[in-house]
């Protein structure tokens, strides 16, 4: 079942998937995928085998105040995270006085994530087909949350760590991310998202043999 979506987040959201099949060709595109538990859900992912990328999407009819604790949720598991904000949100209102001089007024969107740095802002539509995230490494303990406890366990097993069926994700991971490499933890990950079903993404990839 699709989530109902605004004509005007639909269009945005078009142009980054777009943007990420050009980008990424060999990755899978996902659409809503939760993070943290659920507390916070990614509007774009795309998903190469050692990399995830993901798309925080602010139409106009949008609102800003969950965007501060999203980039939060979303910025340590992954290898980029793009806020693709439209023009409303990412223009200064214009200058303001202060004891030392003028100073230019924060965007809205600046404003609004004033604590957080870990994210690239995609101004829409003006930023046009050019534009391109950095690089970040993931923190890999928060990259292992993305997975479900029987995928982690799944994971765990395939790498030699032992578990039972009942050891929980939030036991699970910190050991994961003691004793595999974190190359070993971006492959593992992406592999399972790869081939996990999702309401709204891509066909799912699953790898002849996991590693």
């Amino acid at each position: 079942m699709k989530h109902t979506r605004s004509s005007s987040e639909w269009e945005i959201r078009d142009a980054v998937v777009k943007r990420f099949r050009e980008l990424w060709p060999d990755a899978r595109i996902i659409h809503e995928m939760n993070v943290e538990h659920g507390s916070s859900r990614a509007d774009v992912v795309a998903v190469q085998p050692d990399r995830i990328w993901i798309c925080e999407i602010k139409s106009e009819r949008d609102k800003l105040d969950r965007l501060a604790g999203q980039i939060k949720d979303f910025g340590p598991t992954c290898h980029g995270l793009i806020v693709a904000a439209h023009e409303k949100w990412t223009k200064s209102p214009g200058m303001e006085p202060t004891k030392y001089g003028m100073r230019q007024i924060p965007s809205p969107l600046r404003a609004a994530t004033a604590e957080s740095r870990r994210f690239t802002i995609w101004e829409y539509p003006t930023s046009g087909t050019w534009w391109q995230p950095g690089v970040s490494i993931p923190w890999f303990h928060r990259m292992l949350l993305l997975l479900w406890t029987d995928e982690l366990r799944f994971v765990a097993s395939r790498h030699g760590i032992s578990c039972s069926n009942r050891t929980p994700a939030y036991k699970l991971a910190p050991e994961m991310s003691r004793l595999m490499t974190g190359r070993e933890i971006e492959r593992a990950v992406c592999r399972m998202l790869r081939a996990r079903e999702f309401a709204e993404a891509d066909p799912a990839i699953v790898e002849a043999k996991a590693a």
